[in-house]
């Protein structure tokens, strides 16, 4: 077991623009420029230690985040990666402990990083069926949502008929590797069951979106989106206005 380690206050992260994105719309940004042509093998692997350092935080890779960063080189994916859990175990708490999977990701990424994510993302969806499809955002149990057989990725009924009716059901939308026969892993799995106890919890798995502009366009996209919102006080006197010119009109056609 590694040991427990503190993460300090740190305004490098927690005021920078990756923070502020995350916390606004739980999205991370990959520039464009950093994109390989095609997905690098090493890159692949690494993925899977950073889904399991991610849903032990709560977190969940969407399908287009996750096939940008495959397109990361490793050394690329392992900053990204170290900043996205930074900022993450700050927006949870700097005052709590955070134990991390892989200490030498992405230099080592263990065979039994699968189990873990795996056994994750069982123990999520026996406390929690409302998990989110991992394709298209729905969650609830009336999705269907269910983890793909072997990779565990999540994935609810109706992406899986629009695949299948494309032509490409027979392999997972989010990291590509073929489908079992099954499709979805079973639920009464011994070892999914032994860590849904251990969980413990019925926490709903937050998604992480790709946003493929630079940071600074998209942050002030955002600062733009908050500076037209109307105030809550505004909002509301609107309201009471509305509310008394109706009730004037009402009295004056009454009369």
């Amino acid at each position: 077991m590694p040991r427990a380690i503190k993460a300090p206050f740190d305004s490098a992260v927690d005021l920078d623009l990756g923070s502020f994105l995350l916390r606004r719309r739980g999205a991370v940004c990959v520039a464009p420029g950093d994109l390989l042509p095609v997905a690098d093998p090493w890159s692949t692997r690494g993925l899977v230690a950073l889904d399991a350092d991610l849903v032990r935080r709560g977190f969940l890779l969407t399908s287009q985040l996750r096939v940008a960063l495959a397109r990361l080189s490793p050394t690329r994916l392992a900053e990204v990666g170290d900043g996205l859990l930074a900022r993450i175990d700050h927006l949870l708490g700097a005052d709590r402990e955070h134990v991390p999977l892989f200490r030498r990701f992405p230099d080592a990424v263990p065979d039994h990083a699968q189990l873990f994510w795996t056994r994750q993302i069982r123990a999520f969806l026996l406390n929690q069926p409302r998990q989110p499809c991992s394709h298209c955002g729905r969650r609830g149990a009336e999705a269907g949502i269910g983890a793909l057989a072997p990779c565990a990725h999540l994935l609810c009924a109706g992406c899986f008929d629009g695949l299948t009716a494309e032509g490409r059901g027979e392999h997972c939308p989010t990291c590509g590797v073929p489908l079992s026969t099954g499709t979805y892993l079973p639920e009464d799995n011994r070892i999914g069951q032994r860590a849904a106890q251990e969980f413990g919890g019925e926490q709903a798995l937050r998604p992480l979106r790709l946003i493929t502009a630079d940071q600074v366009t998209a942050a002030m996209g955002e600062f733009d989106r908050l500076l037209a919102r109307r105030t809550r006080s505004a909002v509301s006197g609107a309201r009471r206005r509305c509310s008394t010119e109706t009730t004037r009109a009402g009295n004056r056609a009454a009369r």
